[in-house]
């Protein structure tokens, strides 16, 4: 949703809202949460599947890919289908307001050899094609990537221990990010170079509760974050702490100390989260986070050619253009993680031998 918000925000040339900072932020709370949830899983499973078991890495392969691959083959097909309308929509709205342009490599995907290279997700490892769709595919390669290595670094963990093996982890990352000039093969992982601190802190989250260690880890995640400031900027840094934080107390079990006014605030989040509707959003985050620039794109052009519109403030032009868009962006959502989704990952546990409805 707040990608989507930050997406309506850029095209309606809205400079009033902070959706579109939200947007970034909401990228870094879906990786935490990411290294979070596996690790959690793995550590309900653990008696069962080890990661020293090549089984687990293969069950665990499979269920990813068939979580994430049936949806996206849809939505990338769509997008290489309509490449003409997005690039007739974009370059519209770039006239109006340069700030919408966005670079051609964006509609490579109408090329044969690129949409194969997303069929195969062979992309994930070509630069130059984790961003040649109007749909977000570049978070997708992340995703891919991550998963591969995932196993590797739980290994790790297990073997040498969260704090030692995740400060490696986060220092071999930073080395490789920022000394490309000596790495040159390795562009294609410079997207999950950048990610990797907040993914680890997500599996320090996972471990912390686990282990009752949270107030360790979170001081180690402050301090992570403090040293990325030379890198990413203080603004960032702060942004990410806060947070940072806020997820590690909307999943703690105790082990953080809080006011007892705090208290109340995190159960009302948590209350909040845990309700009908925030499970409604969640259940269909994936297809929204696909589906809306196939949809918010061109409406957002044809809406450009009205001089009213034009006219309008900037924020009546984003909350008309999300009002019109959000309810069929849902729906089609919703119709996607009835007929697709689910019942892949329903397959997904019946492969690794679990309840289709656990």
């Amino acid at each position: 949703m707040a990608v989507f918000l930050a997406h309506a925000q850029i095209l309606t040339h809205c400079g009033s809202l902070p959706f579109e900072r939200l947007g970034s932020r909401a990228v870094d709370f879906f990786l935490l949460l990411s290294g979070y949830l596996l690790v959690s899983h793995y550590c309900t499973h653990r008696s069962t599947a080890p990661w020293q078991k090549p089984g687990t890495w293969v069950r665990f392969w499979v269920q990813r890919y068939l979580r994430i691959a049936p949806i996206y083959y849809v939505m990338v097909t769509l997008a290489v289908l309509l490449t003409p309308l997005f690039i007739w929509g974009r370059t519209y709205l770039a006239g109006i307001w340069p700030m919408a342009i966005t670079d051609a490599a964006r509609y490579q995907a109408a090329s044969l050899g690129t949409y194969l290279s997303h069929l195969s997700f062979y992309f994930a490892f070509q630069p130059v094609h984790q961003v040649s769709t109007v749909i977000p595919s570049w978070t997708v390669a992340l995703e891919i990537q991550f998963y591969l290595v995932f196993p590797f670094v739980m290994l790790l963990f297990e073997r040498l221990g969260p704090a030692l093996a995740g400060g490696m982890i986060i220092g071999v990352g930073w080395l490789l990010l920022y000394n490309k000039q000596l790495y040159p093969d390795l562009d294609f992982m410079i997207i999950l170079l950048k990610s990797l601190h907040i993914f680890v802190i997500g599996i320090w989250c996972a471990l912390g509760n686990e282990n009752r260690q949270q107030r360790r880890f979170v001081l180690a995640s402050a301090l992570v974050l403090l040293l990325s400031v030379p890198f990413e900027g203080m603004a960032v840094a702060a942004e990410r702490l806060i947070c940072v934080l806020l997820f590690f107390y909307l999943v703690d079990q105790g082990g953080l100390p809080m006011p007892a006014h705090g208290t109340k605030w995190v159960e009302r989040v948590r209350s909040f989260l845990g309700s009908r509707f925030s499970g409604h959003l969640g259940e269909n985050s994936y297809g929204v986070y696909l589906i809306h620039m196939i949809l918010l794109l061109p409406l957002a052009s044809l809406l450009a050619h009205s001089n009213t519109y034009l006219n309008f403030d900037g924020r009546i032009r984003f909350f008309l253009c999300v009002l019109i868009v959000i309810f069929p962006v849902y729906a089609i959502a919703g119709l996607l993680q009835r007929t697709v989704e689910l019942p892949c990952i329903r397959f997904g546990r019946m492969l690794a031998g679990r309840s289709p409805s656990s």
